[in-house]
């Protein structure tokens, strides 16, 4: 009896693209608001039968994109609308930086596009399909619908060259947890609450060194103002004063 082939199934990935998730996030906004739902409510918001397959798959992908977060168990699950969605909704500053900034992690939150930003963001379709096919065994019938939606996610986000986490990433293509030093100036990339964040290192007079994520938020930013203007004296002290120091001083008292 001849052997049946094995039936080819992609890794997980988002079955629509980042844009189109953000109207679906806004959907259940205007419906719901913050508040948990049942998830067949959720769907019908969408248009969607109860256990519809293009129903679930919408689900699927706000779930991978992180712009959901789901409650309970598989008998009563229920998902609400994420803070990462909310950053996304509700933020109407014209040319918002926190924003954008929550865009682009929506775009990098799926690990396959993780992966690909990391591995072959520069990669032709040709090479990026071998890569697909063949080292992370997409189905070769999907693999050019992915692609698309992949690129037209990475679009829409303005991902740039400047946003990338690091080059440090596991067998899985997630990230590494420690931040290794790179060649700008004692910078460190990491990822952050906020997605891409560097770690800038400013060695301090003391021999110590102070560590600020960039970019911050403004709220970041008033809260670390804050705290340095507030030391109390007995953390903030001159440097003992050196043999040079003391010679000079002396010198200009003769």
């Amino acid at each position: 009896m001849a052997q049946k082939s094995r039936r080819l199934r992609s890794p997980a990935y988002p079955a629509i693209g980042l844009q189109t998730a953000i109207d679906r996030a806004r959907d259940v906004w205007n419906q719901e608001k913050r508040e948990p739902a049942p998830v067949d409510v959720i769907v019908d918001h969408w248009g969607y039968k109860p256990n519809s397959a293009n129903g679930q798959r919408c689900l699927a992908a706000l779930r991978q994109y992180g712009l959901l977060d789901e409650i309970g168990d598989r008998g009563e699950r229920q998902v609400k609308l994420s803070e990462l969605a909310l950053s996304i909704l509700l933020d109407e500053v014209e040319d918002s930086p926190e924003r954008a900034t929550a865009i682009k992690r929506a775009a990098l939150n799926p690990k396959i596009h993780g992966e690909i930003w990391i591995k072959k963001r520069d990669a032709s379709t040709a090479n990026l399909r071998t890569y697909l096919v063949r080292d992370r065994e997409f189905n070769p019938s999907t693999v050019d619908a992915f692609i698309s939606k992949f690129r037209e996610t990475i679009s829409f986000a303005n991902v740039t060259e400047s946003d990338i986490l690091s080059d440090d990433e596991n067998d899985n293509g997630e990230q590494e947890d420690s931040a290794k030093n790179d060649d700008n100036g004692g910078q460190r990339q990491k990822k952050g609450l906020l997605g891409m964040v560097r770690n800038l290192d400013i060695p301090l007079q003391n021999g110590g060194t102070a560590t600020f994520p960039v970019p911050m938020t403004s709220a970041d930013h008033a809260l670390l103002t804050t705290i340095l203007t507030g030391l109390s004296p007995i953390h903030v002290q001159e440097l003992p004063a050196t043999s040079s120091t003391e010679e000079s001083a002396e010198s200009a008292d003769e």
